[in-house]
């Protein structure tokens, strides 16, 4: 199956399952290229490769930034200098942020493992996951698929890979720079920065 069907297929799928998705017929559907990520992942790789940009890293994203990304990615900084340490040590992750992914209409949470046995709790399929939009005050929810099930990753994690988490965004109701806390169970990250 081409990766255009498979593109196709999935944002059918989204438009019957996530309640309110906005889904016209005769609107096309833009499948973005696959970008080599580092490691020589791609950007659409379910786990990317130990070695992937760090906390210095995204300080020189900053300085080499286009003005309007600018105030994003200074929140994003500042976000992981202040709460990057707790996450290490009483979670055993680093959390890598929230992306905007499938145009904007899903959100992909993406972590590090750092201590597989701490950050067990991510990867419990009982452990409900859900995301709060700060400005809104909605829960978004990670979809189901009926034969598939919950759009998470939930094998036996290993230390130094990266693992994500899908959620539902209706009518791309969170915009990159929005706030969102982030909960899986009893773990929680609060006011993580929407890239």
């Amino acid at each position: 199956m081409s990766r255009g069907v498979l593109v196709r297929l999935t944002v059918v799928v989204l438009c019957l399952l996530v309640p309110g998705l906005a889904c016209r017929a005769d609107e096309p559907i833009v499948i973005p290229s696959a970008t080599p990520a580092v490691g020589g992942a791609t950007a659409f790789s379910p786990a990317v490769k130990p070695g992937t940009p760090n906390t210095a890293d995204r300080n020189s994203a900053l300085s080499s930034a286009p003005p309007a990304a600018h105030s994003t990615l200074a929140n994003t900084t500042a976000w992981h200098q202040r709460y990057d340490e707790y996450f290490r040590k009483n979670w055993g992750v680093e959390v890598l942020g929230v992306h905007g992914t499938s145009s904007g209409w899903m959100l992909a949470f993406k972590y590090r493992v750092l201590d597989a046995d701490k950050a067990g709790i991510l990867n419990e399929k009982r452990s409900k996951a859900f995301v709060i939009d700060e400005a809104t005050d909605i829960r978004l929810a990670v979809p189901a698929m009926e034969n598939i099930g919950e759009l998470r990753q939930t094998p036996r994690q290993e230390e130094g890979r990266i693992y994500y988490i899908l959620f539902g965004n209706p009518n791309r109701l969170v915009k990159p720079g929005g706030h969102v806390d982030v909960v899986v169970g009893r773990f929680r990250a609060d006011g993580v920065v929407v890239e």
